[in-house]
C-alpha cells in the first residue's frame, strides 16, 4: 500500500492508515497518522497544505482513494 500527499511518498513516516465509510457518509473517509521528528535531520520532512491531493494505492498500484 502507498500513501501519497501531493507528489510526496508518506509511507516511511506513516504510523497507521484507515479507509472507511459509514451509512451516514456520502464518501469514504481516509484517516492517517503520520510521524514527525523535527529534531532528526534525516527523518522524512513532509509539506502538507489544505487542498493537497491525497492518494492511496494498493500494492498493485491501483488507486483506491483520491481526495
Amino acid at each position: 500500500m502507498k500513501l501519497l500527499i501531493g507528489q510526496q511518498m508518506v509511507m516511511p513516516a506513516l504510523e497507521s492508515v484507515r479507509l472507511g465509510k459509514t451509512r451516514n457518509e456520502a464518501a469514504a473517509c481516509l484517516t492517517a497518522t503520520v510521524l514527525i521528528a523535527p529534531a532528526d535531520t534525516y527523518f522524512l520532512k513532509l509539506s502538507v497544505a489544505v487542498g493537497d491531493v491525497v492518494r492511496l494505492l494498493d500494492d498493485g498500484g491501483k488507486e483506491i482513494f483520491l481526495g
